[in-house]
């Protein structure tokens, strides 16, 4: 592991589901990751467009009901980078005039061999492949670790390799859910 620590980023979504505010390492965290437009270009914009998937929106619609009327949620996954696996835990808590504050805790991080599939960079195919935006499992048919998808497809051998799609996988679903309850 490479590294360990507290509060990593932390944004706030105001009543409307707009991103309120951002912080230092919430920007810092978007540059390092390709996405630097993101670092302020957020603030004021509705949070929905940067959900993938119907499904996340969905889950993310009864989380952020059930911390507007009062309570605190905390919901691990994860956040890997082609060369780095990343799990996260995500602390949901009530804020003034029906806001949510958003926290990111880093649980753990560690150095593993390029995946090209979580590559942005790298040109992307008409194919789809889906992913549960929470733990990065794909789904073929039984949903797998992010390593054993590109194995078992033979993408290590491709110049491209398919769009991915977001969901929620069944497991992350129920583990969501319970915390909701």
């Amino acid at each position: 592991m490479v590294r360990e620590s507290s509060v990593h980023s932390v944004y706030l979504i105001d009543a409307n589901d707009r991103v309120a505010w951002v912080n230092d390492a919430w920007r810092a965290f978007a540059a390092e990751n390709g996405a630097p437009r993101l670092a302020d270009g957020v603030i004021g914009t509705s949070l929905w467009p940067y959900l993938a998937g119907a499904e996340a929106e969905a889950m993310y619609r009864v989380l952020f009901d059930r911390v507007r009327e009062g309570r605190t949620i905390v919901v691990p996954y994860r956040c890997d980078a082609p060369a780095r696996m990343r799990r996260f835990e995500l602390v949901l808590t009530p804020a003034a005039a029906g806001a949510v504050e958003c926290a990111t805790h880093v649980l753990g991080e560690w150095a593993r061999p390029t995946v090209p599939l979580l590559d942005a960079a790298i040109a992307r195919t008409d194919e789809f492949l889906h992913m549960c935006g929470w733990c990065k499992r794909v789904d073929l048919g039984e949903w797998v670790e992010t390593d054993e998808a590109v194995r078992r497809l033979g993408l290590f051998e491709q110049a491209s390799m398919p769009t991915i799609t977001h969901g929620i996988c069944p497991e992350c679903t129920d583990r969501v859910m319970a915390q909701v309850g």
